[in-house]
């Protein structure tokens, strides 16, 4: 019974007693993280002024600008056309530069439709422009369609920025009396083209 005692310390000594081998893990971990690029757009309104633009009794063959709704109609312009005179403004709240683009729905009545024109408006046609602050004059702001139209000074607008917006309302002559409507200006932001 000596004996196998002894062979047993032994055996425990000698085991115990080895040194064990360190092995490296047989994985190994990255970290990924990324932020999506998404595109943002609000637009808000300065002044006092709401997403309607009610101008009352409008006549024939004059220009109405958004910023003096129901008022006289004066003309920002000449000079650039500053912050204090655009009634909306537009937040490019996305995460990376973006152009925007505009469109306008055609007036609807009981009596005869005003369609909106590119140039000069005539019989029963309307042109509605828009104007991005620090615009030099009236020519350089985009006339818009029934179809989103890029607005070329509106583009690469660097996320978290701001541009303040105009618009104007040109009419041509009438064949009725009857009040009109537009569902009105929808501004779409798009990734840079």
């Amino acid at each position: 019974m000596r004996k196998v005692i002894v062979v047993i310390l032994a055996v425990l000594t000698l085991t115990v007693g080895m040194a064990i081998p360190a092995f490296a893990g047989n994985t190994g971990i990255v970290s990924i993280t990324g932020t999506p690029t998404y595109l943002c757009m609000t637009l808000t309104f300065n002044g006092g002024h709401d997403g309607s633009w009610a101008m009352g009794t409008v006549g024939e063959s004059l220009t109405y600008w958004w910023d003096d709704e129901g008022g006289g109609q004066v003309s920002p312009f000449p000079g650039a056309l500053a912050f204090a005179n655009c009634a909306g403004n537009i937040t490019n709240c996305g995460s990376v530069a973006a152009d925007v683009s505009a469109e306008c729905a055609d007036f609807t009545s009981a009596g005869v439709a005003w369609v909106i024109t590119v140039g000069a408006p005539g019989e029963n046609t309307v042109q509605v422009t828009a104007y991005p602050e620090g615009c030099a004059n009236e020519a350089d702001g985009t006339e818009l369609a029934n179809a989103p139209t890029d607005l070329p000074l509106f583009e690469d607008i660097a996320a978290a920025a701001s541009l303040g917006v105009e618009l104007s309302l040109e009419t041509g002559t009438f064949t009725d009396g009857v009040a009109k409507s537009s569902t009105g200006v929808v501004f779409t932001i798009h990734a840079v083209t």
